[in-house]
């Protein structure tokens, strides 16, 4: 048997439920006073929306899991680190949701953040050679490198997750599926972090609460605050769970594979900034072929669910390798694709 029984708290389900109640009643009243509150859409060249709408509703989210930690951490340095961390990477992007400001003076307190997270004591301590299953202590050979390789690991979460929330739900629900596939990691036998699956599963509750009023047509947006938290709860939850970085790979494989490509193409290409937000990224470029905003969410959903459920039943190293593998076929093969009728479209009209 892959999982083992699920024994959790007595408590902990009528506080799933409570929590979801509590952020269905929240999210109503800020679709409501928001927009008085200066928390509104801006109209951006990269922008979907025809309508202003509000924005920044992903604090909800930050706020009720912050509350929500106490229940499941130890008061430890590393919990801490994880709540000081989280506090500024969701305060400043909460900042620019209301008052727009650099996108550098947004990095570098996400980078500050890392530090405040690395310094508490939450790295990646380990890596695993796919090829013979070594695990390689990367903390004892290189702890300077296992720093900085988690401080990257925790921006490239944090700002994946932000490119992905360019139309209605993708980011919200995207982030669903890769905390589903948290939840079970979390208890594999040889995970069994049944406490971070229980915050998998509080993450996986506020996300589909939140789906419900920011799928499309969307009532109000996560805003920078709240993709920014998603990717950082995701980023730092993979490393309690000492989740392997195979697994990750294959739930976002492809928006991880278009932000490498995005940022290419805008520092090699166009010879602008990568941070310089446009209409190019894969879901805009899905709905460029004709898709509908759905049928794109619905499409990437598909393919995170099917690579993230798969990775949760492949045991071996080997076994996960072949399946990036097959992931980075299907890639090329989906993008080219896409690049295809892309050109078509644009032929035709």
């Amino acid at each position: 048997m892959i999982f083992p029984s699920l024994q959790f708290p007595v408590w902990f389900w009528p506080f799933l439920i409570v929590l979801g109640i509590v952020c269905w009643w929240i999210l109503k009243s800020a679709i409501k006073y928001f927009p008085g509150w200066g928390l509104k859409d801006r109209f951006e060249p990269h922008s979907t929306h025809e309508k202003p709408k509000p924005r920044g509703g992903g604090i909800v989210l930050a706020v009720l899991f912050f509350l929500s930690l106490p229940f499941f951490l130890h008061l430890d340095l590393k919990f801490w680190g994880f709540l000081v961390g989280g506090i500024l990477i969701v305060g400043i992007n909460f900042f620019d949701d209301k008052y727009r400001i650099q996108w550098w003076l947004r990095l570098l307190v996400e980078i500050i953040a890392c530090f405040v997270v690395v310094a508490s004591g939450i790295e990646i301590a380990v890596l695993t050679n796919p090829l013979n299953n070594e695990a390689w202590l990367l903390y004892q050979t290189f702890p300077f490198l296992s720093k900085i390789f988690t401080i990257f690991w925790i921006l490239l979460f944090v700002n994946m997750i932000n490119w992905l929330d360019g139309i209605d739900g993708l980011a919200t629900g995207i982030s669903s599926i890769s905390f589903l596939t948290l939840f079970g990691l979390s208890l594999l036998p040889f995970v069994n972090q049944p406490q971070i699956a229980e915050l998998a599963l509080v993450l996986v509750v506020l996300t589909l609460v939140f789906l419900r009023f920011n799928f499309f047509p969307a009532q109000i947006k996560l805003g920078d605050s709240g993709s920014t938290f998603l990717g950082y709860a995701l980023a730092v939850l993979a490393i309690f769970s000492s989740a392997k970085v195979a697994t990750f790979f294959l739930v976002l494989g492809i928006p991880l594979l278009d932000v490498v490509w995005v940022i290419t193409r805008r520092m090699f290409f166009e010879k602008k900034s990568p941070m310089k937000g446009d209409k190019k990224h894969l879901h805009h470029r899905l709905m460029n072929i004709g898709l509908t905003v759905p049928q794109v969410c619905f499409l990437l959903y598909g393919i995170a669910a099917i690579f993230g459920f798969t990775a949760l039943f492949l045991q071996g190293a080997q076994a996960k390798l072949a399946a990036i593998l097959v992931l980075c076929t299907f890639a090329v093969l989906f993008f080219t694709t896409v690049a295809l009728l892309e050109r078509r479209r644009t032929i035709n009209n």
